[in-house]
């Protein structure tokens, strides 16, 4: 099976952040749909999305792109180089 992000509930850091975004530019509010023992129980800080998948298809994945890169740089004659 292929990896994939899921939807989760926003941790309460997020939601400050947000609210801090709203009337930077212009006025504005900021309204979180949110019922207040929910709240309580959010997550101080999000996962990071690195640690919710696996990254070894990524890594493989990546590395067949840039095999299959070399390997057309290779048949014109011309020089790749990857930082």
């Amino acid at each position: 099976s292929l990896p994939h992000l899921t939807t989760v509930i926003a941790s309460r850091s997020s939601l400050k952040q947000r609210a801090g975004r709203a009337g930077r530019v212009k006025a504005g509010k900021c309204y979180h749909l949110i019922i207040s023992p929910l709240l309580s129980e959010l997550e101080p800080e999000p996962t990071p999305e690195m640690l919710t998948i696996p990254l070894d298809t990524v890594g493989l994945r990546a590395r067949v792109a840039l095999e299959a890169a070399d390997g057309e740089t290779a048949a014109r004659g011309t020089t790749k180089t990857i930082l």
